[in-house]
């Protein structure tokens, strides 16, 4: 799928995106007006794509390998968070506990496959709420994952929750709807 509705506008003629200075000084953007705006409040967002601008220029496939990508794992994250859901207290003597792989496995299929996850796939521009939920899902599983080990932040083992905390600031720099 070629470039399609903002996806021009966005990447092919922004030129926050072809030039990685930006990045390391936004405020060199500030005369780019919607390009500068959207540098500052998806800065990880556009990132993503300078990075495939680098590698990719503008042919299409590279943008749609990583929306892809980015959607296989998404699928896998809701997996994870469904199998950790299952392990929480509120459901852990559940009638139903015992399917909990193969309703966590239904749920990432439905998922991966649904007809509406075509537009985040093919719509390169789609990237950026791909990208959001990967770091907001990563986070929530982060975090699910610290509460649950029974060695909390004051024991001595904050990665997780320090990764979880990181992953979330990810995703608000992402998209906007992360907040």
């Amino acid at each position: 799928v070629p470039f399609q509705w903002d996806d021009k506008a966005d990447i092919a003629e922004n030129p926050v995106v072809k030039n990685p200075s930006y990045f390391l000084n936004p405020s060199k953007a500030m005369g780019l007006g919607v390009h500068y705006i959207n540098l500052k409040d998806r800065y990880i967002g556009y990132l993503s794509f300078a990075f495939n601008y680098r590698l990719h220029g503008l042919d299409v496939r590279g943008y749609h390998v990583v929306n892809i990508a980015l959607h296989i794992l998404n699928a896998f994250l809701l997996y994870v968070f469904v199998r950790l859901t299952f392990q929480t207290p509120f459901l852990l003597n559940s009638s139903i506990k015992k399917q909990s792989s193969y309703i966590a496995l239904f749920v990432g299929l439905l998922f991966i496959a649904h007809p509406i996850q075509t537009e985040a796939v093919n719509y390169i521009m789609g990237r950026l709420p791909l990208l959001m939920s990967f770091f907001y899902l990563s986070s929530i599983v982060l975090y699910i994952k610290w509460r649950g080990s029974r060695t909390h932040f004051y024991k001595g083992y904050p990665v997780l929750y320090l990764l979880s905390l990181l992953s979330a600031v990810l995703a608000m720099k992402t998209k906007e709807n992360a907040f």
